[in-house]
């Protein structure tokens, strides 16, 4: 006895407290099933559109960070030292 076919199956599913992964294997033998290509056309323009939008958003967030470097927006905040504890009510005198 020798495959026909094998198709794998993988599912996540993540709610607020726990997460599952579930992974089905399925075997045909003699004849197998009419199965969709694994690379159509569809799936290639799909591909290509999420690279792309990749590629858009990270090009996007390196102006965002340069621009903000630029204005010195990351110089401006003071830093706290070790064992400096911010104040929530008046200045001390």
């Amino acid at each position: 006895l020798t495959p026909a076919a094998v198709r794998v199956e993988r599912s996540r599913s993540q709610r607020r407290r726990s997460a599952a992964e579930q992974v089905a294997v399925t075997v045909w033998f003699g004849e197998g099933p009419a199965l969709p290509a694994p690379h159509s056309a569809v799936t290639a323009r799909r591909q290509a559109l999420r690279v792309g939008a990749g590629v858009l958003s990270a090009a996007a967030v390196a102006v965002v960070t340069t621009a903000a470097a630029r204005m010195g927006t990351a110089r401006d905040v003071p830093a706290l030292g070790i064992g400096d504890r911010p104040r929530l009510g008046p200045p001390a005198e």
